[in-house]
């Protein structure tokens, strides 16, 4: 999914899980999820903690790998 090769080795060091959703068709799932982020338009880019008590960390529309492997360090980290 990633061109950044240090991407790909922390999604797969963290066995990171990368869902791509669409919300074409107004599925009520990925709206509860955009609802529980407070976010309105698309894309939305979140990076989920494993410890579910943890907030999703938000992440802006363009990402750069630099963006990205920092939030996945956050998220590894808590």
């Amino acid at each position: 999914m990633f061109s950044s090769d240090r991407v790909n080795a922390l999604l797969k060091k963290y066995n990171v899980l990368v869902v791509t959703a669409d919300s074409t068709d107004g599925d009520p799932i990925i709206q509860k999820d955009m609802n529980r982020a407070d976010r309105k338009s698309l894309p939305t880019n979140l990076i989920y903690p494993a410890d579910a008590t943890k907030s999703a960390i938000m992440l802006p529309e363009y990402l750069t790998p630099e963006i990205v492997i920092k939030a996945i360090e956050l998220a590894a980290n808590q």
